[in-house]
């Protein structure tokens, strides 16, 4: 018993690894269509105002229930509230079905927002909406 011991170790430790990244916050596999290593390109068109950012997503963390964002919490909350000296965010809520985006552009806060994302689309179409007010259309895709 005690040889098989050290064969099984490695098996026994991949097995434990999903719960313990759940815990540590990063998520090991979110709902689709976020994933690890992707860049995010968003562009806003509005009436008078347009905007385009691209965000990276070097990893998934689950911030919240249900809740998968590339920022920790506590920027992610910065992000939502608006405030301009915040990190570019996107997050997507399994439990209200949306994909979000948020940044800032000259002063503006812009948010992208996609409601029932397809899991398996890569390009998307959403409200854009500046300082709580609808300007128009958006579309965000990653490669």
């Amino acid at each position: 018993m005690h040889k098989l011991l050290p064969l099984a170790l490695p098996l026994l430790l991949a097995a434990c690894s999903p719960a313990l990244l759940e815990r540590a916050g990063q998520a090991p596999s979110p709902s689709a269509p976020l994933a690890a290593g992707q860049s995010w390109r968003v562009e806003g068109m509005g009436r008078l105002l347009g905007s385009s950012v691209t965000i990276a997503l070097p990893q998934v963390l689950n911030v919240r229930p249900g809740v998968y964002s590339n920022l920790s919490l506590a920027d992610l909350n910065a992000a939502e509230q608006g405030r301009g000296e915040s990190k570019a965010a996107l997050a997507l809520n399994t439990t209200g079905s949306a994909l979000l985006f948020y940044w800032n552009d000259g002063g503006t806060d812009y948010q992208c927002r996609v409601a029932n994302p397809d899991p398996g689309g890569q390009s998307f179409r959403g409200i854009l909406v500046a300082n709580d007010t609808r300007l128009g259309t958006c579309t965000a895709s990653w490669s």
